[in-house]
């Protein structure tokens, strides 16, 4: 074969760095589309509506991904694309408890890159567990029935150490609420 046979052309496009985006937004007859390659090297077009109700659908941007045939970076990039804030949703999840690692493998990530886009967009995320928000009246009222730090923990389901962290507001609440009302200090408190 000469060097001249292999440059001619083939037919299929040659692989370039504009192929390799798998997902693009086009203004073909007055209407934009998403392009998505499918996984035959076709490109399917959807609409920014099309694309953010299978979203409403879907549990996790892993499952979009599963269902548009493509990546979830890809599927993270088309969502941009339409518009779509999924960090919201990912942040609603977090709020409600989960850790960065457990929505970042829910969601096809990994825990940094989740904590690049929350910081991205101006939220507060700690690595960890987020400490519960319990009433006062409610962990002095738990710390009664248990006793114990291992108990109390175990009830709030937190580490020991976020348990002694609690106690330790709760009984600092009371003794300031013991000075602001003139209450006399029992035998074995601190003042702060």
């Amino acid at each position: 074969m000469s060097a001249e046979a292999a440059t001619e052309p083939t037919g299929k496009p040659e692989r370039s760095v504009e192929m390799s985006k798998r997902v693009f937004l086009a203004n073909l007859g007055g209407k934009q589309r998403i392009y998505v390659c499918n996984g035959c090297g076709g490109w399917v077009p959807y609409s920014r509506s099309q694309i953010a109700a299978a979203f409403e659908e879907c549990a996790s941007i892993k499952d979009l991904a599963g269902i548009f045939g493509i990546s979830p970076l890809l599927a993270r990039r088309m969502l941009s694309i339409a518009r779509v804030d999924y960090v919201q949703r990912l942040y609603k999840d977090y709020l409600k408890g989960m850790t960065c690692v457990e929505i970042a493998k829910k969601n096809g990530m990994k825990p940094e890159t989740l904590s690049k886009v929350f910081n991205g967009k101006g939220l507060d995320v700690w690595p960890g567990r987020r400490r519960p928000r319990i009433p006062t009246k409610k962990l002095s009222n738990l710390w009664q029935q248990t006793r114990t730090i291992n108990r109390f923990a175990k009830a709030l389901k937190v580490h020991w150490e976020t348990a002694a962290k609690l106690q330790q507001q709760v009984h600092h609440l009371k003794t300031v609420q013991l000075f602001s009302h003139g209450g006399s200090i029992p035998s074995g408190a601190k003042p702060p």
